[in-house]
C-alpha cells in the first residue's frame, strides 16, 4: 500500500497538481541557440540519421562546434 502523504504530514501531489514549465524557462542564464544539426527529435527516426551522419563524418564541423559550446557552458573550457 502506498501512502498518500509525504514525510511531515504534507499530502503528496498528483501528476495533475504539479506545475509544468518549459525546460528553457528553468535555466534563464542559458541563451537560446540555433541547432546547426537540425534533427527533429519528435520523430524517433532522427536517431538513425544522427548515427549515420556521425559515422560518415557529415556535419563534423557543426558537431565540434556544439561540443565546444557545451564544454564552455559547463565550464570545462574557457
Amino acid at each position: 500500500m502506498v501512502s498518500k502523504q509525504r514525510l511531515g504530514g504534507e499530502p503528496a501531489k498528483t501528476a495533475s497538481e504539479t506545475e509544468t514549465e518549459p525546460s528553457a524557462s528553468k535555466d534563464a542564464s542559458m541563451p537560446a541557440t540555433d541547432d546547426p544539426l537540425g534533427y527533429d527529435t519528435r520523430d524517433p527516426s532522427w536517431v538513425r540519421k544522427a548515427a549515420e551522419d556521425a559515422l560518415s563524418g557529415a556535419d563534423k564541423d557543426a558537431i565540434e562546434k556544439e561540443v565546444d559550446a557545451a564544454l564552455r557552458r559547463w565550464r570545462f573550457r574557457d
